[in-house]
């Protein structure tokens, strides 16, 4: 699978949302319900995204394959569940 340049937003409506929107794609081009339920991006960097790429909450081949069919990815929060680390 080919390397994606991405830029990285935060929400600034919901804590520790992050949309991964393709370089060559505008926030506004997203799907409208998306736009309004992640808020105001908040720009966090510019990422060469690989299939050997580290990334901290996500699978770089599902952010590839999203990026490939939608255009974005969409990072929800971790999830934890009482009682487990």
């Amino acid at each position: 699978m080919p390397s994606k340049d991405t830029i990285v937003f935060k929400s600034a409506k919901k804590n520790d949302f992050y949309l991964f929107l393709q370089a060559d794609r505008e926030f506004e081009s997203l799907p409208k319900e998306l736009r309004q339920s992640f808020g105001t991006p908040i720009f966090v960097m510019d990422l060469m995204i690989d299939e050997q790429r580290h990334l901290a909450r996500a699978d770089p081949l599902k952010v590839l394959s999203s990026l490939e069919e939608k255009g974005f990815y969409l990072q929800f929060p971790p999830v934890f569940h009482e009682g487990r680390e």
